[in-house]
């Protein structure tokens, strides 16, 4: 599978690599920081893609905070470099070479490609005092019945699929202390991006049982996602 995104597979599918989610992700990302008044002077985001989020946060944030972008794929290192004043590389942020450290590490909707993905957070722990993941919850009791779930493996190019059990678990197991998390609403921001009819009547009911529990909403009818501090 980690051949699409090296071979140009994965570019020909998605050829603005989702840059135009990043300030949305960004965005979260920017509350969860300012929410536990974390200080910082390095970010490094794993598996950046075109480097839009970086660039968005960057926006957000003080002007004197370097940033890093890591990703295998030179397609997506390409498309990264379009971003002033942000080092994008292709290098292996996990080899024993780079001793690189940051104040926080960045794996925005990074753990559902990774087929080994309890070794790449246990990793990931080692290379900055917090991570951040952003873990989308594909399973849920509607993706399960519908298969849906599936279209992630086919379209994006999942290979994992959390719920928000698992994924919390996940973490823990890989001995990352949670500090504090939050759903994102995935499915409503998708659907305000490209509205339809139909999208908007399946979104109703999320919303409707939202408001009484958000992570019950989750459970039952998924597209959520998760945005997780750890150190």
């Amino acid at each position: 599978m980690n051949n699409i995104y090296k071979n140009g597979e994965y570019i020909r599918r998605h050829p603005s690599w989702h840059a135009e989610d990043a300030a949305w992700k960004a965005w979260h990302i920017y509350q969860i920081i300012r929410k536990n008044n974390i200080i910082i002077q390095k970010v490094a985001d794993i598996g950046c893609g075109s480097g839009g989020v970086l660039a968005e946060l960057s926006s957000l944030m003080d002007k004197d905070i370097a940033y890093y972008g890591y990703d295998i794929s030179t397609q997506a290192i390409e498309l990264a470099r379009r971003h002033e004043g942000i080092s994008f590389s292709t290098e292996d942020l996990f080899s024993s070479e780079n001793s690189e450290y940051f104040d926080i590490l960045l794996a925005i909707d990074v753990l559902e490609h990774i087929p080994d993905y309890m070794t790449f957070m246990e990793r990931c722990r080692l290379k900055a005092s917090y991570k951040i993941y952003h873990i989308p919850i594909d399973l849920s009791i509607s993706s399960v019945l519908s298969d849906s779930f599936i279209d992630g493996r086919r379209n994006l190019g999942h290979v994992q699929y959390f719920s928000f059990q698992s994924a919390i678990a996940c973490l823990k197991d890989s001995e990352h202390f949670i500090i504090d998390y939050f759903f994102t609403d995935v499915g409503t921001y998708y659907t305000k991006q490209a509205r339809t009819l139909k999208r908007t009547i399946a979104n109703f009911p999320r919303q409707i049982s939202a408001l009484f529990s958000i992570s019950l909403s989750a459970k039952i009818f998924g597209r959520y996602s998760i945005m997780v501090l750890t150190k």
